[in-house]
């Protein structure tokens, strides 16, 4: 179903949708069958079936379950849980312009060439040990605006990882120290090893800010805010003129950020976007690296 034509209710099946998932074709043509995932995930896998009743639609992506069966070295029966990762901007929800659909694909780009990169790092299993096992991810390549609605298609194939981690939009003191020590170490690997060119990572940057014209409005919606929860006025020093101080200083402040960006960041480190281990032994897993990009290490503490 294209994007501009609606989009199915969340308590109705998108047979459809299902349908081209069992095609299982990948944007490089290659065709996940049985062979594939022996070469690509698992050398003993002799079925694979995608449940119906676990495909998830979702705004950004559609989600789907493969499990494969196989067996041990004992010849025991086994199974084996990928979770894929679907975006065809022509099955997502409408989006209000282009400019917005334009940068949702750079930032579905963006994390398709993380992953790509993570999958190709030297000497970084301690890196690729903070994110669920990656076994694929690419995309097509968009010649022309015609294409993000119409031929793109991006894929990402990752490990199940629920059987042994959780995901909480909140987290308690030690979590949150174990999710700290974390990023530090993906902050102290890709300290200045970025490329000049490296775009900024976060949604929260004015170049991708003032398309939705949030300067313009940062009054009208502040004063609302500090309406909703008086609270935080009374405890904001000179909270009615804050925001107006920061839209002054805007550019200012974004230039400076700009030039104290000497790692890559996740962008967008938040509850949902960890996994917690489900016997707290401190091991945390990152996941939707849309924003990643150069940044200040500050700012991934959100």
């Amino acid at each position: 179903m294209m994007a501009g034509g609606g989009y199915p209710r969340a308590d109705e099946f998108d047979e459809l949708l299902y349908q081209r998932i069992l095609e299982m074709t990948l944007p490089n043509g290659q065709i996940m069958e049985i062979n594939w995932f022996r070469v690509h995930v698992w050398s003993e896998a002799t079925k694979f079936i995608v449940p119906r009743e676990k495909l998830i639609r979702g705004m950004q992506a559609n989600m789907f379950s493969i499990q494969l069966e196989g067996l041990d070295d004992q010849g025991q029966s086994q199974r084996r849980h990928l979770i894929a990762k679907r975006i065809v901007p022509g099955e997502l929800p409408p989006k209000s312009n282009m400019v917005m659909w334009k940068q949702f694909v750079e930032s579905v780009q963006r994390e398709i060439d993380f992953y790509k990169e993570l999958l190709g790092l030297e000497n970084a299993d301690e890196i690729r040990a903070l994110f669920p096992r990656i076994y694929y991810s690419d995309g097509s390549k968009i010649q022309c605006e015609d294409d993000i609605l119409g031929s793109s298609y991006f894929f990402i194939l990752m490990d199940d990882v629920s059987e042994s981690f959780y995901q909480s939009c909140q987290i308690d003191e030690t979590q949150a120290k174990s999710v700290l020590r974390n990023l530090a170490k993906f902050h102290a690997f890709f300290w200045n090893r970025l490329p000049s060119y490296e775009p900024r990572g976060s949604f929260w940057t004015l170049e991708r800010r003032k398309p939705l014209q949030e300067l313009e409005d940062a009054v009208i919606t502040w004063s609302a805010l500090l309406k909703r929860l008086p609270s935080l006025a009374a405890s904001v020093p000179n909270a009615d003129t804050l925001v107006t101080d920061v839209v002054t200083h805007a550019e200012k402040l974004d230039t400076f950020v700009g030039k104290t960006a000497l790692t890559r960041i996740h962008g967008d480190c938040k509850g949902f976007n960890l996994f917690l281990s489900q016997t707290n032994d401190g091991n945390v897993l990152f996941i939707d690296m849309q924003w990643t990009g150069s940044g200040n290490p500050l700012q991934f503490y959100n």
